[in-house]
């Protein structure tokens, strides 16, 4: 005798799903991750140093959320609302584009 319909069923979701998994998986960090951020941000492998302060960044890379240049942390630490970008709600913003939004 085979397998029953719903033993199938849950087969089939069980290898679907774990395709899925290696797919994602097997995809670079960088790529899923930068094709979620807004279009105006610079791209994290296009940012080697601070837009700011102009220091080489070696910890996280920080996206204002105006300006979309990447800075680091001592550069964009403000949190202001930008509602031009849709960000109705205080949001990291750098030193510059905070003077700005005031």
């Amino acid at each position: 005798m085979g397998e029953s319909p719903t033993a199938w069923k849950v087969t089939e979701a069980i290898k679907s799903v774990g395709s899925v998994v290696k797919t994602v998986v097997e995809v670079p960090a960088n790529i899923v991750t930068d094709a979620v951020r807004p279009d105006y941000w610079v791209p994290d492998a296009d940012i080697i140093e601070c837009f700011g302060c102009k220091d080489s960044i070696t910890a996280s890379k920080h996206h204002c959320r105006s300006c979309g240049q990447g800075f680091c942390e001592g550069c964009c630490s403000t949190r202001r609302a930008v509602p031009a970008r849709g960000w109705d709600y205080p949001v990291r913003v750098c030193d510059t584009c905070s003077d700005h939004l005031e």
